[in-house]
């Protein structure tokens, strides 16, 4: 069975039924829809978990590292019960809003494209995914503080780079 073109006189494209070369068929062209993927796009993409009840933040740059640390009764870190996350070198109370914002937002990531399940070391690179070039995002979440680590790097168009810490595939995420 093989599809061809799309006819340019019907809404259809032309089709052999075993390789029989004497018979091409009009077929439909929801037919041929259906069978039109690359290979990257059957790619089975990897779980994000779902956190609900992280601990600890970690966003680590090329030259920084920022630590967040959850405590539940803030106000015996702070002047006010109303923080609840800080960071771990100083204590100093963080924006409880805007660190749930972050964790909502790092919990609603879905991959927008897989472009490589096996990346190599020379793309990694270009894709800004190295371990010396990516950004990355640590969450220690659950009872048995298990840990998500998201890479991110290099910016294209509306999309930015991204994998899982120990994986290969690389993915493109939305940038908002």
């Amino acid at each position: 069975f093989a599809l061809g073109d799309v006819s340019g006189f019907s809404n259809g494209c032309y089709g052999l039924v075993d390789d029989d070369t004497a018979r091409v068929y009009l077929l439909p062209t929801t037919l041929r829809n259906a069978f039109d993927y690359a290979l990257l796009d059957l790619a089975e993409k990897e779980p994000i978990p779902y956190i609900s009840s992280a601990k600890q933040i970690a966003i680590q740059g090329a030259d920084h590292t920022l630590t967040l640390a959850h405590h539940a009764d803030g106000a015996a870190l702070s002047y006010s019960a109303d923080y609840s996350w800080f960071t771990v070198e100083d204590a100093m109370p963080a924006d409880t809003t805007k660190v749930n914002a972050l964790l909502s937002t790092a919990s609603g990531i879905t991959w927008a494209e897989t472009v490589a399940y096996n990346a190599d070391d020379a793309l990694l690179a270009a894709c800004g995914l190295d371990d010396a070039s990516a950004l990355r995002f640590t969450v220690t979440h659950g009872a048995e503080d298990n840990t998500f680590t998201l890479l991110l790097g290099h910016d294209e168009e509306n999309t930015r780079y991204a994998r899982l810490a120990g994986s290969q595939m690389v993915y493109r995420i939305d940038r908002t």
